[in-house]
């Protein structure tokens, strides 16, 4: 006993490191529940930092408030009963101890009535949402009753429960569980841990004991994520009303339907009759379970440490994902349950290496390797064209980059533009692409950005009118940006300013997420307001997607003006493909 004890405190004190305490603090918009009168509003935040506080929220829920678009915050950790609850061995009945005084009818203990338990013609159910901030209740005590569930939540209805510890509590009924005995209706479990003793007619799990389907309207009845158990369960024990035939009893959660469960670990002993199971006890229709983990142990009459009691054998498959390992097809990578279903798809990111350069008598292959899953395919690069290449102005040139052996694609440098592509003859105008076969001719004229834009007026010589009249024009254009992988490893973000009003240069901003951390300095900074392009080069790591934006700046009288931000041009960093003879 004293080593089950010593297990149950070293998995408490992970659990409190793995899920950091919540800062809940007292404020003025919380309303204590002090008493049992108080009429509950959607909406509302309710504090309990007491033990009657505790049994005051408890009466509400079974007097008919279901706490519906409300919440409830747990500000304390709050013991029912103080002492050590122990559970005797089969030879005792499994019987109850507190402090090593065996627990009788007339012992003087609070007895435990859970939160949603009927009451007369009231049904009671909770609906709202319970956030525990890592607290822990405890000294819970039940014992020797034939109907309903007993958990710290008998029933849940579309509720949330996150963060909440239960621990050093026995629980002596049918359909029991350390956090709640029946969930529908979507309830949330996320984040709970439990730590007590349940020996019990049947029907019961660590963290929920049933998950009914019969209320399910679409949808999950219920999930319960990134919980831990580490209960003693005994299922199929001695009970003043008798053996349950409802068996099915899991170390997270008894029998269940339309369930997902994630994430799970259990530690604890569970033991019985039939349908005894690690993580599920027995799991009908449309239940998954994804990453968990059994450290504990879980013995059938005929088996031994089941994830999930009822095994497939019985006719009903349980997807089962290998989050270990990638499956993958040509465009994606997944995780994938042996029937062939997949969940976390997502397409492949691709890095590109040349294992033979095309030639003029012989193709080139390609292998693409996926920096996720590491899945590779190889692909053909077409021999290569013989063709003739004349560049006007290669002063001005930024780059000339051979794409698959028969495409060009084409980029001046800042302060200069493609003034012309000719090919065999015909101007096809300043194009950034150019396609080409066999014995064709390509010509590419670079030119500067000489003409001047035309500026009527010296700022500092605009009347208040028309300074007003520019100020506006400046904030009002609008650019819209594009992106684009080089094949060196940089990546070219390309942009257009609406007409109408000078910018003096641009400013563009980087970040790894789409709407957070650019940053209040710019990435870079054009030296003119005539740039169109910038390839960032540097600071890239191959695999990430980054996120530009671009606005152009006026100095007017000293003082900046701004235009509009661009959209946010996005660009996985791929890394440099490396050809033997690149054209330029």
């Amino acid at each position: 006993m004293k080593r089950l004890l010593t297990i149950i405190l070293i998995f408490t004190l992970c659990f409190t490191a793995a899920v950091p305490a919540l800062a809940a603090e007292v404020n003025a918009d919380m309303i204590p529940l002090d008493s049992a009168d108080i009429t509950i509003e959607e909406g509302k935040t309710y504090s309990i930092s007491s033990k009657e506080e505790l049994f005051n929220f408890r009466d509400i829920v079974n007097s008919g408030s279901t706490f519906k678009g409300s919440c409830v915050q747990l500000l304390a950790d709050i013991a029912v009963n103080e002492g050590s609850i122990t559970c005797g061995g089969k030879n005792e009945e499994y019987n109850p101890y507190l402090d090593n005084q065996l627990i009788t009818s007339t012992s003087d203990i609070i007895w435990w009535i859970p939160i949603g338990r009927h009451s007369g013609q009231t049904t009671a159910v909770f609906s709202g949402t319970f956030e525990g901030n890592n607290h822990t209740i405890s000294g819970l005590i039940y014992d020797y009753s034939s109907g309903g569930g007993m958990a710290v939540f008998e029933r849940c209805d579309g509720a949330v429960i996150r963060n909440l510890k239960v621990e050093n509590f026995y629980f002596r009924a049918h359909n029991c569980a350390g956090i709640c005995a029946k969930a529908w209706g979507g309830t949330i479990i996320e984040n709970c841990f439990a730590a007590g003793f349940i020996p019990n007619r049947g029907l019961s799990g660590g963290i929920v004991g049933y998950v009914s389907p019969a209320y399910v309207q679409s949808g999950f009845a219920c999930q319960i994520i990134n919980c831990i158990s580490a209960c003693t369960i005994f299922e199929g024990s001695y009970h003043s009303s008798g053996i349950s035939t409802s068996h099915n009893t899991g170390g997270i959660v008894g029998l269940c339907d339309n369930t997902e469960v994630i994430g799970c670990v259990n530690h604890g002993k569970i033991s019985g009759t039939e349908n005894i199971g690690a993580i599920i006890g027995s799991s009908g229709e449309n239940v998954t379970m994804t990453d968990c983990e059994n450290h504990g142990t879980a013995a059938g009459p005929d088996y031994i440490n089941r994830l999930i009691g009822n095994q497939p054998d019985t006719g009903q498959h349980i997807h089962v994902y290998d989050t270990s390992k990638y499956a993958y097809d040509e465009t994606a990578h997944f995780h994938a349950c042996s029937c062939g279903d997949a969940i976390n798809r997502a397409v492949h990111s691709f890095t590109y290496r040349t294992l033979r350069e095309p030639s003029k008598t012989q193709d080139g292959i390609q292998r693409k390797t996926c920096l996720v899953c590491k899945a590779y395919f190889d692909e053909i690069l077409k021999k290569e064209p013989s063709y003739t290449l004349e560049i006007e102005n290669r002063d001005l040139m930024d780059y000339v980059d051979l794409w698959n052996s028969s495409t060009f694609h084409i980029a001046a440098k800042e302060g200069a533009h493609i003034k012309d592509v000719i090919l065999n003859g015909v101007s096809l105008g300043p194009v950034t692409k150019v396609s080409f076969q066999d014995g064709d001719i390509i010509k590419i004229i670079f030119a500067s950005n000489s003409q001047p834009e035309e500026t009527p007026k010296q700022d500092k010589e605009l009347s208040a009118a028309e300074k007003n009249r520019l100020i506006k024009g400046i904030q009002a254009t609008t650019i819209k940006a594009s992106s684009v992988n080089v094949h060196n490893g940089s990546i070219r973000i390309t942009w257009k300013k609406s007409p109408g009003y000078k910018v003096d240069y641009y400013q563009i901003y980087r970040s790894t997420k789409k709407n957070s951390g650019y940053g209040k300095k710019a990435f870079y900074t054009t030296k003119t307001g005539k740039a169109t392009t910038y390839t960032n080069s540097k600071s890239l790591k191959v695999g990430t997607r980054y996120y530009y934006k671009v606005r152009g700046v006026r100095v007017i009288d000293g003082k900046k003006y701004y235009t509009q931000y661009s959209n946010k041009a996005n660009r996985r960093a791929q890394a440099p493909i490396v050809r033997a003879n690149p054209p330029y």
